[in-house]
């Protein structure tokens, strides 16, 4: 399954970034962690300040190998201007997301 970087989202600005707490955008506005777990946690989850989308962090969608991979250097900054790069893996698609147990990169 492919969702389009855009729709995918970092939203607080204070979590560190990476696959597990990537949340999605739905049609309608909603927020949702695309991971389950996280999703039945946080069922309320609503857009925070600071987000940020994968494609602002680098990732680009691999149609070869269906994944998301990080391509280019992150986009995003902490409020003091420092980069706010990526944690964790750099290879990861959909379904590792959505199937994750948080378990440590």
């Amino acid at each position: 399954m492919w969702v389009n970087e855009d729709k995918l989202l970092i939203i607080n600005q204070y979590d560190r970034a990476c696959m597990y707490l990537v949340c999605r955008e739905m049609p309608n506005g909603h927020i949702l962690y695309a991971c389950k777990k996280l999703r039945r946690k946080y069922p309320e989850l609503k857009k925070g300040t600071g987000a940020a989308t994968l494609k602002d962090y680098g990732f680009t969608y691999n149609l070869f190998k269906k994944k998301y991979i990080l391509t280019n250097e992150s986009k995003v900054i902490y409020p003091d201007g420092t980069p706010r790069r990526w944690q964790g893996k750099t290879e990861f698609t959909y379904e590792d997301i959505v199937n994750s147990n948080l378990k440590s990169d």
